[in-house]
């Protein structure tokens, strides 16, 4: 579907507008009329819909502009045929001829423009690919922008924690709870508001299962909180919402997991030694109870069609497994029987690995096929996530997988699998005791990993992949450069160093508590133990340079340079050390996110 605002291509069943933030729920709600019954609406939320103002249409006025330059070149290309034509024509070069030539000139001239202006969305597209990096500013109980221009004032309850959970940082969608514990939901940055609840004690933000302060933007955020009820917090009922949605409550339950649009969500109670599994469209607020098992069990996934996944943990006589309960078909399906996994139920794919450990691979919408082994006796196995060549391991549903190439070790050897080939897998690296910390490049032509011996990498040849090759010891951390030429190292006594392929191991620093590699500069950022904030070029040639005294903790966005000192200031800064500029005093925190 599309935006009614902005025009920009969005997931189905959205209710809001991941990139201007508009309000979609209206129009589900009149498509929702079409095929089933919509309960009806309280006086509030109506009035409360009432009152939501139109979102800025920047972006689509944006759009618009675009649009109007690809006329006036496609004008400009047809009016030089026109002239061309004309130059013919004055020859003597008339009749059928003329015209022939004047169609092919101009044919071939909008060609050129189409080729011209596809390179140029593919080159941008292909820059954008790369993740960027931005943040916001928090002091007292107000929220900044990186420049230090107010965005949001009033965030917190009585004792001043910081309620907030960021659905979008880049256009400024967010839930936050204000002073008197009123629960909003703000789009573009607070320009448009609505209330969602009052008496809200705690907000958690369900997607802390990342690791990362990566916000995926195709996941919308999910919310829980805890009211108040008489001087405590009910702590046996919790509420929920999704993208703004009109929060559901649930009480004596197990987990809850919500679709990738926002729209349904889903969970198990467990009562008197029963287990019920639950549904609920958040547009309608209808929840449907699904079945009741004799067995234990949590929800997997929630699909965008409202089919629920779901394991109901083994029993003397039973196996653990994983189900399907279809939307469509309204009956239960086995999908496999195994334990702990990946799982994407948009695109139907699974990987899990069994009691005997075995790794099997299964595609739940191929009603036919079977279960498919990868390899027996795994240790540990990594999927690749999507938008970057970064190697995702445990279960987690969160983020956004590639789903073609699996990484996995048995005794103590990395190899490399296509899931969507017969091919066998391919041995990469591996050492005697155990390999750890494995990162690929993102060709997936070299692959680096660390062994009881050291850190090691192998490229990929025509044959297979090379003997592993030894670049230092006792490595503690360290980060590669996107074709993986390069790699910044932190050992064990502190030092920092740095590696190009076919050239020595350089030593940067020593006495290095953190590092930050920026490869777009050539150098790498970095602080010493006694707080001191460095610059080192990638050049032998080249000496250190010292950026500040005293710094708590720094971020490079936009390819500019922040960080904050041990009173709480705020300073931009240039690799070089020139243009120091003080942003802002009595900083907080900094929040920091990464968006495509």
């Amino acid at each position: 579907m599309f935006c009614s605002e902005c025009g920009k291509k969005i997931k189905n069943d959205s209710l809001f507008c991941p990139y201007c933030g508009a309000d979609l729920r209206e129009n589900h709600r009149n498509e929702e009329d079409e095929i089933e019954k919509v309960p009806e609406v309280d006086e509030e939320q109506l009035e409360m819909e009432k009152n939501e103002d139109s979102v800025k249409k920047g972006n689509k006025e944006q759009l618009e502009k675009k649009k109007q330059e690809w006329r006036n070149k496609t004008r400009t290309a047809i009016e030089k045929g026109k002239e061309f034509g004309k130059i013919i024509e004055n020859s003597g070069k008339k009749g059928k001829k003329f015209k022939t030539i004047m169609a092919v000139f101009v044919l071939f001239a909008l060609l050129v423009l189409a080729v011209v202006a596809g390179r140029s969305f593919l080159l941008r597209n292909k820059s954008e690919d790369k993740l960027k990096t931005g943040f916001y500013i928090k002091k007292e109980e107000s929220i900044y922008d990186k420049n230090g221009k107010e965005i949001q004032s009033q965030i917190g309850n009585e004792s001043g924690k910081l309620q907030i959970v960021w659905d979008d940082y880049v256009n400024g969608n967010y839930y936050y709870v204000d002073e008197e514990q009123t629960l909003y939901y703000n789009t573009n940055f607070g320009k448009n508001s609505v209330k969602l609840d009052e008496d809200v004690t705690t907000l958690t933000d369900l997607r802390g299962i990342l690791t990362t302060p990566y916000l995926w933007q195709n996941q919308c955020a999910k919310i829980q909180f805890m009211k108040q009820a008489g001087l405590e917090t009910d702590m046996t009922t919790s509420y929920y919402s999704a993208n703004g949605s009109k929060p559901i409550r649930v009480r004596n339950h197990v987990g809850i997991v919500f679709s990738q649009n926002g729209r349904y969500a889903a969970y198990m109670k467990n009562d008197l030694g029963e287990t019920m599994l639950y549904v609920t469209d958040l547009q309608t607020s209808q929840e449907e109870k699904i079945d009741t098992y004799e067995r234990t069990g949590y929800v997997l996934n929630v699909g965008d069609d409202k089919s629920v996944y779901y394991r109901l943990n083994g029993d003397s006589t039973t196996d653990t497994a994983w189900y399907c309960w279809n939307s469509k078909s309204r009956q239960e399906e086995k999908i496999i029987q195994a334990n702990e996994g990946y799982f994407n139920a948009t695109e139907g794919k699974l990987l899990a690995v069994n009691s005997s450990g075995d790794l099997l691979y299964k595609d739940i919408y191929d009603k036919e096929g079977e279960n498919k082994k990868i390899a027996s006796n795994v240790q540990q196995y990594f999927l690749f996530a999507k938008e970057k060549s970064d190697l995702i391991s445990g279960f987690n549903t969160e983020i956004d997988l590639d789903w073609e190439e699996i990484v996995y070790i048995k005794d103590n050897v990395c190899y490399l699998k296509s899931l969507n080939s017969d091919k066998e897998a391919e041995k990469i690296i591996g050492g005697k005791q155990y390999v750890t910390n494995i990162k690929v490049a993102k060709d997936r032509k070299r692959v680096f990993a660390v062994t009881e011996n050291g850190l090691y990498y192998t490229d990929k040849q025509k044959d297979g992949w090379s003997e592993k090759e030894k670049i230092a010891s006792n490595v503690t951390w360290y980060e590669i450069s996107e074709d993986g030429k390069e790699v910044v190292l932190l050992h064990t006594d502190s030092e920092l160093t740095y590696w190009k392929d076919g050239k020595e191991e350089q030593t940067l620093d020593e006495e290095v508590t953190s590092g930050y590699t920026q490869f777009e500069k050539e150098g790498v950022l970095y602080i010493t133990q006694d707080q001191s904030f460095y610059y080192q070029p990638f050049s032998e040639k080249k000496e250190k340079i010292k950026l500040s005294d005293d710094v708590e903790k720094y971020v490079v966005s936009d390819n500019e340079i922040y960080y904050v000192t041990n009173e709480n200031t705020l300073y931009k800064i240039q690799a070089d050390g020139n243009k120091k500029e003080k942003i802002m005093d009595d900083v907080d925190d900094l929040i920091i996110y990464q968006y495509e």
